[in-house]
């Protein structure tokens, strides 16, 4: 565990400027968006984007920051979300919101569109309901982390 700590530190002291600078520039772009949109996500659709914006800020190099599964995963995750919710009744509510997650790892896994935080959107969805707004924020945010992932990706370093 001591060589753990100690491999830790040596690499935060060696990259600490990227450690620091991501994340704040994580904050800024997340904050601009939110702003900018100037709309309440529901805080169940938002944790889904925050955790898109770890992958591209943390681990910009890893396959699921790629532009094609950030796009298509938070799709894949609106799609399968709205269905469920769509499906929903009370009496069997947690049966749809474990489809949205199961039908959105399906459907990103054969669509080699994997992304992690769309499962999250899409039982954000099918939790809180689909509406056009809520979808049109999700779409908008993604494709600008997508743009600033693509934009920035040669000044993006992993983190981990």
């Amino acid at each position: 565990m001591f060589s753990q700590i100690s491999n830790l530190a040596t690499k935060f002291r060696a990259h600490w400027k990227n450690y620091v600078g991501q994340s704040i520039f994580a904050t800024l772009i997340f904050s601009a968006i939110l702003i900018a949109l100037n709309v309440q996500i529901r805080p169940i659709i938002t944790a889904s984007v925050g955790a898109t914006a770890f992958i591209v800020f943390a681990i910009p190099s890893d396959v699921t920051a790629n532009t094609k599964n950030i796009i298509g995963g938070h799709i894949i995750g609106i799609l399968a979300g709205t269905f469920s919710a769509w499906l929903a009744s009370e009496s069997s509510a947690f049966l749809f919101y474990s489809l949205a997650v199961g039908l959105s790892i399906f459907l990103m896994v054969i669509t080699d569109c994997e992304h992690p935080p769309a499962s999250g959107t899409a039982l954000g969805l099918s939790v809180s309901g689909a509406s056009l707004d809520v979808i049109l924020t999700l779409i908008i945010c993604v494709v600008i982390l997508a743009v600033v992932h693509w934009v920035f990706r040669g000044y993006l370093r992993d983190l981990r």
